[in-house]
């Protein structure tokens, strides 16, 4: 019982809720938008083999449409599940340390080129 009365008293409020999300939101857009400056594209551009070696390690399904260009695994083709992404967040340190679970889904929900895998 004590238990519950100390989560009652510390539990977050619907206003604080709505603050958090709503500051959650503005971070999100602000990190979207500056995903489109010049100077980030150059230096994914440069980082292109390195984040596609990264692809290749932690995708854990191939795409059928592709299967031809997995013969080269410098292609980097498939699909990571969220599972493999969480993985890969936990290996380089990404989470727990600079990533909640929630923020980590909502990224991986909201990245391009992404092909839904239905359950084997």
């Amino acid at each position: 019982e004590l238990a519950v009365q100390q989560w009652e008293a510390n539990a977050p409020t619907a206003d604080r809720l709505r603050e958090l999300k709503a500051r959650e939101q503005a971070v999100n857009f602000v990190l979207s938008d500056q995903l489109v400056e010049p100077e980030c594209i150059q230096m994914v551009l440069m980082l292109e083999p390195a984040f596609r070696t990264l692809f290749a390690v932690y995708r854990n399904y191939p795409s059928a449409h592709l299967r031809p260009l997995l013969q080269d695994p410098r292609n980097g083709v498939g699909h990571m599940s969220f599972t493999a992404f969480h993985s890969f967040l936990r290996d380089w340190g990404f989470f727990p340390r600079i990533s909640t679970k929630e923020q980590a889904r909502s990224v991986y929900n909201t990245v391009a080129c992404v092909e839904v895998v239905g359950a084997r």
